[in-house]
């Protein structure tokens, strides 16, 4: 095998060896199944979770081309294939052949054992023939309890599960008959992220065990948790997730192999009735992008992982799908003063930035009845915030009413901007005292936000927004923003 090798993720993988059909021939057939198990567990095992990812599969793609060592599936097909991670982990228990066993042992064979890794994959069409019934059910299972937890997007009834490795359908598997309940949660969140077309960070070295109560719509514990852990190590697990009624017994067995400062063990979520809740934890080791409807902290931690590795996407993510929630931690967290301010109709201005949402966050917060949302480009096109944004705001005001004024604010020198602050400021003069002007110091440069700090006239509010700060990610930490009142001493006098 040392020769047909390709680098992925600068590690070596190994193909499937030419070699697996004359091992078969040379085996009695009652003997071929342990065959089967040992080339599987030594060879697909480790690296299933690697070339069930497009750009691995196109890479040994390459590597075999003119090799009759296995047919790759046909990516030139699909563009856009929904591989899974290689999650059928930690899953199917022991094995039970009919026509084979060993002497003593019941009847099990070796093949599947506990924990094993499988290379299956999703995809939209093709032949499921080779796949071992119980998995196919299983499958079935997975995809209808993830249609009933309400999962919008997710076109599930238009998955099925095949091999991933075209080969393996030459492997006699049918007679196989395999224990796969605590196979359910792999599935489940294999398919999660197929469905969306996401790699995730996939990572061989964490595992997941854990079957699902259909009727009380709750984790069910696995048998055989011990022996599990122990195939998990051998294949170098870091991070396992089991059962919450497992976690005692795996977290001994870690421990008496005197790995636990180098394996997490960690139980499934609590399901709530909803089969999504129970691996969301998963999700989040992968990096894999939560539900909408995920428990906020799961929003904001797949947020601050963009914020990291993709900035392209991170602010649009904050805008989607945290922004809303934002909001409303904001108003809850209003001081007695800004409150009363906010219930008046107060007039609102603002800078647009870069960071658009501020905009959005002030409108729903204060709730204005008139909002000045100062534009102070340059000469550049690409200082124009205003153009840059237009179409983020105009989709505000179809959705949230968000009326702007857009002010030009000159302010390429902190001379110019004193200027237009005064100016403004006039304009504002004949607004009646009951009605709160409030400006927001957040947002735009520094020097524009001091003129309109030092110009502003007494009845003034000048608010700025606070908020935590993450130093493991370097980005302010959503759900921790909070308006304050920088100028109290100035009014009151």
């Amino acid at each position: 095998m040392g020769k047909d090798r390709f680098r992925v993720d600068n590690q070596l993988v190994p193909l499937l060896a030419e070699d697996l059909p004359r091992e078969l021939e040379t085996q009695s057939p009652d003997y071929r199944p342990y065959v089967i198990a040992s080339v599987i567990q030594s060879r697909l095992g480790p690296l299933a979770p690697y070339w069930l990812r497009p750009q691995v599969l196109e890479e040994a793609r390459g590597a075999v081309r003119d090799s009759e060592l296995a047919r790759l599936p046909d990516l030139a097909r699909r563009p856009r294939p929904a591989y899974g991670l290689a999650l059928v982990t930690c899953c199917v228990g022991n094995c039970a052949n009919e026509s084979a066993g060993t002497e003593g042992d019941g009847g099990e064979a070796a093949l599947l054992r506990p924990a094993l890794v499988l290379p299956f994959r999703w995809q939209r069409d093709g032949d499921p023939t080779g796949v071992p019934e119980d998995f196919l059910q299983l499958a079935d299972r997975v995809k209808r309890e993830l249609e009933n937890s309400g999962e919008r997007g997710l076109a599930v009834g238009d998955f099925q599960l095949t091999w991933a490795y075209d080969e393996l359908r030459q492997v006699d598997a049918g007679g196989l008959q395999c224990e796969t309940d605590s196979g359910f949660f792999a599935l489940a969140a294999s398919l999660y992220m197929a469905a969306r077309e996401q790699d995730g960070q996939v990572d061989p070295r964490v595992w997941i065990t854990g079957g699902w109560d259909s009727d009380k719509r709750t984790v069910q514990s696995v048998g055989g948790i011990a022996r599990k852990i122990r195939t998990m190590l051998d294949f170098g697990a870091k991070h396992i997730f089991v059962p919450a009624p497992n976690l005692d017994e795996a977290e001994r067995e870690v421990e008496k192999l005197a790995v636990r400062n180098r394996c997490r063990v960690e139980d499934l979520s609590p399901a709530r009735g909803d089969v999504r809740n129970a691996f969301r934890n998963v999700l989040k080791v992968f990096r894999a992008e939560p539900a909408a409807d995920a428990p906020f902290s799961d929003r904001a931690d797949y947020y601050k992982h963009l914020f990291v590795f993709n900035r392209t996407e991170d602010r649009k993510y904050y805008r989607n799908h945290l922004l809303d929630d934002i909001i409303e931690k904001c108003r809850e967290r209003l001081s007695d003063e800004l409150r009363r301010i906010s219930e008046k109709g107060p007039i609102v201005v603002t800078t647009l930035s870069n960071q658009c949402e501020l905009v959005r966050l002030a409108h729903g917060v204060f709730r204005p009845s008139r909002m000045i949302v100062l534009r102070t480009a340059g000469g550049s096109p690409q200082s124009d915030f205003w153009e840059k944004h237009k179409d983020i705001l105009e989709q505000w005001q179809r959705e949230y009413g968000l009326d702007c004024e857009a002010r030009r604010f000159p302010a390429a020198s902190p001379e110019e901007a004193t200027q237009s602050a005064n100016a403004l400021y006039r304009e504002l003069q004949d607004v009646p005292e009951e009605r709160p002007i409030v400006v927001d110091l957040t947002p735009g440069l520094k020097h524009c936000s001091l003129a309109l700090a030092m110009q502003a006239p007494p009845r003034a509010v000048l608010v700025y927004l606070q908020h935590a700060y993450d130093p493991r990610v370097g980005c302010p930490d959503p759900g921790t923003e909070a308006y304050t009142i920088i100028n109290h001493r100035r009014r009151a006098s």
